[in-house]
């Protein structure tokens, strides 16, 4: 890559290459003086060949082993209820010193269990690849690889939850690839991130989804004719993806029920 800092980074490994994983993609891609290989990985091979001719990847494979294993820094976005036990499946097949991240809207839990599974590694601690949370603040109620765009991330808050046991440089590399890719950068700890995010993100959507619910199951044959745009503009989330928001009310659950009071 043209930017210094980012030399290292040759290989890039994305895990779901939907609407984020793919922006993602098309992002790194649309940077000036990029040099850097982009592998999209997962289950569901007409969708990475859809990202390939979309330019998001240059190469894909369904074997996750595989498509890690000369990757310098591996992106995963899935699901939130998938992170954790993705990255314990594919830490024995990365290199020493390879950078993992994630884009998942709850952090506590997930970096919890991934610095587990690193500190309980057989591997001596200089082998081991490093773990930095991350959270891009950006999408929309729609998802897939269709509607990924190479500017999702310009102007939009991407977090990054690091801990004690977080190297400052592979802080600040994820920092600097963010904000190449257009985000602005804003480090928490993984508490604090879950703590704001569900009074921000997560209960708005639940409450969304509780206003539709209560209109589908009222029987008046009048309750949908006097629905206005104040309604519809209080809902529009609500059509968002149910699995993906049923993960992330589960993992932030104890931030969601202090939220509600």
């Amino acid at each position: 890559m043209k930017n210094k800092l980012l030399e290292k980074i040759k290989t890039v490994a994305i895990t779901g290459v939907g609407l984020i994983g793919g922006s993602i993609g098309l992002a790194i891609k649309a940077v000036e003086g990029v040099r850097c290989k982009v592998t999209g990985i997962g289950r569901n091979k007409n969708k990475l060949i859809k990202a390939k001719k979309l330019g998001a990847i240059d190469d894909y494979t369904t074997d996750f082993k595989e498509g890690v294993k000369e990757a310098d820094l591996v992106i995963i976005a899935t699901p939130v209820g998938t992170i954790a036990s993705i990255i314990e499946k594919i830490l024995p097949h990365l290199k020493p010193g390879a950078i993992i991240t994630d884009v998942g809207s709850v952090k506590a839990p997930i970096v919890s269990a991934i610095e587990s599974f690193l500190s309980h590694s057989p591997f001596p601690t200089h082998h081991l690849p490093v773990f930095i949370g991350g959270h891009p603040l950006a999408g929309s109620e729609k998802s897939g690889i269709d509607y990924a765009r190479a500017d999702l991330f310009r102007g939009a808050i991407c977090f990054l939850t690091p801990t004690k046991k977080t190297p400052l440089k592979v802080t600040e590399t994820i920092q600097k690839f963010w904000e190449l890719l257009g985000a602005k950068v804003l480090i928490l700890s993984p508490q604090i991130h879950d703590c704001l995010l569900a009074r921000s993100s997560h209960l708005p959507h639940l409450l969304a989804a509780g206003l539709v619910n209560l209109i589908a199951q009222n029987k008046n044959k009048y309750s949908s004719q006097v629905l206005g745009p104040s309604f519809r503009d209080l809902t529009r989330i609500a059509s968002s993806e149910p699995q993906i928001w049923t993960d992330i009310s589960f993992s932030n659950r104890k931030e969601i029920i202090t939220a509600l009071g």
